[in-house]
This record gives structure tokens, C-alpha cells and sequence, in this order.
């Protein structure tokens, strides 16, 4: 898809879906506004060039951090193309995942908020604009069962019908799926496709250990069926007697 937004003289602005046209095996000029000096580069791939233009954008998000604004322009052959580094520009969004059906619910009331004491709220989360909205896993399934009454399939079904323009996202265990033990492969397969077919888009996989031998069957499984997968790591930190306990090599 290429969307030009804006051209001025012999400058070309586009978005940053149009990593094609700086195509294989280019030279490209780097002119940085605040330094006065040129530098060239040369790529054998667009996935350089992509990573080329990321590692730029960093170095502009650092300068705006330490207060020294910098713009970059990209030359390419007889044009000059503005990508990503200034205000008229579209860059890349950032978007949010509203967590409040699920996490707070969870950590603030012990899960047991009941459907119809949030149904009020879902058209206007709707209308939000968030990426996604964790609304199921973690202990709401088990909570449905074991205290409220509920079933919580019937449940995610009443959330996708209120929110039709959001994604829906859950939390899993991993191979534990949303209980306390680990499965087998099978029923994880048939848990993870049935909660994309009722309604979850993104499902964000985690194991307490980070032990990714309980992580690839449900990932496989979301991919499988056409979900989005968010692969995460557990990670906190702490200090003892003034050392930090839990640091990269404990990580590692």
C-alpha cells in the first residue's frame, strides 16, 4: 500500500509502509540537519533497509529524550524522502491494551465482578480506540465457575457481540491453559481454537518460569488458528540485603 502525504520541492513525504520503494542493492544519503554532514550507506535487502530506517528512528526518539530534536532526511537517488523523523509525517502509532476486565478485576476484586455489572460500560470501551482489551483467562474462567455462577464461553460470547470494533484479548498459562496444572497438547489445541472461534483475537502467553517448553504448543495453536500471539516473558525484580536479586544473568 503507498500513501504519499505530502511533497515539497524535490522532497517526497511517505509513510512508512512504503519500505519497497527504497528497493535491493541502493545507495542511500543520510543528511542529518543538526550535525551539517552527509553520510552514505548501502543495502543487499529491503529487510536491511528496514532495520536501517528502525535504528534511525531510535536514535531520533533518544535525541527528543535528551531534549536536542534531530531530523534526518533519506536520499535516494533524485529524491529526498522525509520518513518517519518529522512532525508531518504518519508515524507509527502507539496503542494501548486496556486491561480492566481482566487484571484489575483479578488483582483488585479477586475476579469477581459478574457480567452484568460491566456490561454498562462495554459500547463506550468500544468507541475507546484501544488495540485490544483483555476482558478473559487469567482467573476470570475459573472464577465464572467456582463463584459467580456464570459460564464464562457465554460469557466472551457477550463481550464480542458488545464490542464488535475491538480486539479481544486474553491471558493463558502457557500449557497450564487457565488452571493449575499442565494439559496435554490435544487439549490445548481444542482450548485455544475454541476461544478464537468465540471471539478472542490476541491471546498473550506467558509461563511463571519462562520455561518455553510450556509455551510452544499454545503458540503454535494461536498461529495455527489466526490468532495474535503476544509471547511474553515473566520478569520482576527485587532487592536483598542491597543486591538486586533477580538480574539478567538470573534470566538468562
Amino acid at each position: 500500500m503507498h500513501r504519499v502525504v505530502d511533497v515539497k520541492d524535490d522532497y517526497y513525504i511517505f509513510d512508512d509502509s512504503d519500505y519497497d520503494l527504497l528497493t535491493n542493492n541502493d545507495e542511500i544519503i543520510v543528511y542529518n540537519e543538526e550535525e551539517q554532514n552527509e553520510e552514505m550507506f548501502s543495502f543487499a535487502s529491503n529487510e536491511e533497509v528496514l532495520a536501517f530506517i528502525k535504528q534511525l528512528f531510535a536514535l531520533w526518539i533518544i535525541s527528543i529524550l535528551r531534549h536536542k530534536k534531530r531530523r534526518f532526511r533519506i536520499r535516494r537517488k533524485i529524491f529526498l524522502a522525509n520518513i518517519l523523523y518529522e512532525g508531518e509525517i504518519a508515524m507509527q502509532k502507539v496503542q494501548f491494551t486496556e486491561t480492566v476486565l481482566r487484571d484489575a478485576n483479578q488483582s483488585l476484586i479477586a475476579t469477581r465482578m459478574k457480567f452484568n455489572e460491566f456490561e454498562p460500560i462495554l459500547s463506550k470501551l468500544d468507541k475507546a480506540g484501544y488495540y485490544s482489551l483483555e476482558c478473559w483467562g487469567g482467573a476470570t474462567f475459573d472464577s465464572c465457575l467456582r463463584y459467580l455462577d456464570e459460564d464464562p464461553w457465554e460469557r466472551l460470547r457477550k463481550i464480542r457481540k458488545a464490542m464488535p470494533n475491538t480486539r479481544l484479548q486474553m491471558l493463558l498459562r502457557g500449557q497450564n491453559l487457565l488452571g493449575y496444572k499442565h494439559y496435554v497438547d490435544d487439549v490445548v489445541d481444542a482450548f485455544v481454537k475454541k476461544s478464537i472461534e468465540n471471539g478472542i483475537d490476541v491471546i498473550r502467553i506467558f509461563d511463571a518460569l519462562n520455561d518455553k517448553r510450556n509455551l510452544e504448543q499454545a503458540i503454535k495453536c494461536c498461529k495455527k488458528y489466526g490468532g495474535i500471539c503476544e509471547a511474553t516473558i515473566c520478569y520482576t525484580s527485587a532487592v536483598v540485603d542491597g543486591k538486586e536479586v533477580f538480574t539478567n544473568e538470573y534470566f538468562a
